[in-house]
């Protein structure tokens, strides 16, 4: 999260780490009015020198309104200045030279039990921010719904990446998704094992027809951890602290893959 991000920090995680290149995802209200984009502009230059190359905008724009049939307010007005806002920060971040992902929409239709029921305010969402978004590299999308199993993963998932990655137009960066089922090692698992689905340099994986073309339009991939309080619905079940977890995601980034059995 932006606000977070300072330049002790930054270089701490740096020295303590192999990581070079660091995100910064902003709120709504961050960039929906001239004086936070002046703000966060002056702020994000003062930082590419410690990594940061990306701002993912965001969160879940729509999340304040009911998308469903029954709403009497998909809360089209608000689509209407996030465009507007969109519009305005690409000119006038046009010289940042970090790159921008336009924002995601909060959907839950992929859960594809019924309880949400269908989502047309958030097609019609996509509909006004259609063209705004369009300007910038790649689409911030987030897909949640699986469990950890072989069949949630290849069903629930898999439509729901493909859902958003058909209604994206763009290459995507996939900013949120989660499994709090299970210990942090079987979390680390799923997360390991969806990778290893994405990752299509394996073409001996025993599942890469159905799962053809996923994981060629991702831009980035980063698994759900916590808000960092306990006033949003993210639960503490989502904050994998286990070493043994990240050990298994080593384990991974050295090259081995991870199927279901």
């Amino acid at each position: 999260m932006a606000d977070f991000a300072t330049v002790p920090l930054l270089r701490q995680v740096r020295g303590d780490t192999q990581v070079r290149n660091f995100a910064l995802r902003l709120h709504d209200y961050d960039y929906d009015n001239r004086a936070a984009r002046d703000r966060w502009l002056s702020r994000i230059v003062s930082l590419k020198g410690e990594g940061v190359d990306t701002v993912v905008l965001g969160v879940e724009v729509n999340d304040r309104f009911d998308m469903t049939f029954p709403s009497r307010d998909w809360g089209e007005w608000r689509a209407r200045e996030i465009r507007d806002a969109l519009y305005a920060l690409n000119s006038e971040w046009a010289g940042a030279g970090v790159r921008i992902c336009s924002p995601a929409l909060k959907y839950v239709g992929h859960f594809r039990d019924w309880r949400e029921g269908l989502q047309p305010g958030m097609f019609r969402w996509r509909e006004i921010l259609r063209d705004a978004a369009n300007k910038f590299p790649c689409s911030t999308e987030h897909v949640y719904g699986a469990d950890g199993t072989w069949y949630d993963t290849k069903e629930r998932f898999r439509v729901g990446l493909w859902l958003a990655q058909s209604l994206a137009n763009r290459p995507v960066w996939l900013g949120e998704v989660n499994c709090d089922r299970g210990n942090d090692q079987e979390q680390m698992l799923f997360l390991v094992r969806l990778l290893s689905l994405l990752y299509w340099t394996d073409t001996t994986h025993p599942d890469r027809g159905p799962w053809a073309g996923s994981g060629e339009r991702l831009v980035q991939f980063v698994p759900f951890a916590w808000n960092g309080d306990t006033r949003g619905w993210g639960s503490p079940n989502h904050l994998i602290a286990d070493i043994e977890a990240y050990r298994l995601l080593g384990r991974f980034m050295a090259g081995e893959r991870f199927y279901f059995p």
